[in-house]
């Protein structure tokens, strides 16, 4: 009879210790799990930076302005051009959003700027934006030397085509990527404002 005690009583211990060892790797997946889904946002960002060849760190900004883009992509028009600061020329949207472009040459290179109550994030553009800006606050605004975007609209998810015409009459498509502001290619283009 001890012989049979002493099993039932081995396996009731056996029991006890399964359904410690149950909840023990349940909660332990359960952390595992948590910490999976908390780096989820890391993840994406280390993903995209690969795929957009930009810094890990501008991932969230490069979304911004897709974001910018997609919600402005029917505001374009003549560019002000900044007295005194012939290299910026700023578009206002009715949103409130601010579409600054940076003359680089030929080619104005477009960064927005995020509407009043928005933070300006800390990247190189976003800096060289708000010095530029900022050193010309005060100064008379002109649209004399400025262009016209005549027309843009996005060619996939993240390429926009702008049409813009120079004060001189010519025109050429700009493929920007909305992530960046990078431009991709441009050419001369008839100054048709359907593009």
């Amino acid at each position: 009879m001890e012989a049979g005690a002493s099993s039932s009583g081995t396996t009731r211990r056996r029991r006890a210790h399964g359904r410690r060892k149950g909840w023990r790797s349940k909660i332990s997946a359960a952390v595992v799990f948590a910490f999976v889904i908390g780096d989820l946002p890391t993840l994406y960002q280390l993903v995209e930076s690969q795929r957009r060849g930009i810094s890990f760190w501008q991932v969230g900004e490069s979304d911004r302005q897709l974001r910018t883009w997609r919600a402005n992509i029917d505001c374009y028009g003549h560019a002000t051009v900044l007295d005194g600061a012939p290299a910026v020329a700023v578009i206002v949207c009715p949103s409130g959003d601010v579409l600054v472009n940076f003359r680089s040459g030929e080619e104005p290179v477009p960064y927005w700027v995020p509407r009043p109550g928005e933070t300006l994030p800390q990247t190189d553009l976003a800096e060289t934006a708000g010095s530029a800006l900022a050193a010309q606050a005060r100064a008379p605004v002109r649209t004399a030397q400025g262009f016209e975007v005549i027309c843009q609209r996005f060619i996939d998810r993240q390429r926009v085509l702008r049409r813009i015409r120079f004060p001189d009459g010519r025109c050429f498509d700009q493929v920007v990527d909305a992530y960046s502001g990078r431009i991709l290619s441009q050419g001369p283009a008839p100054c048709d404002p359907s593009c």
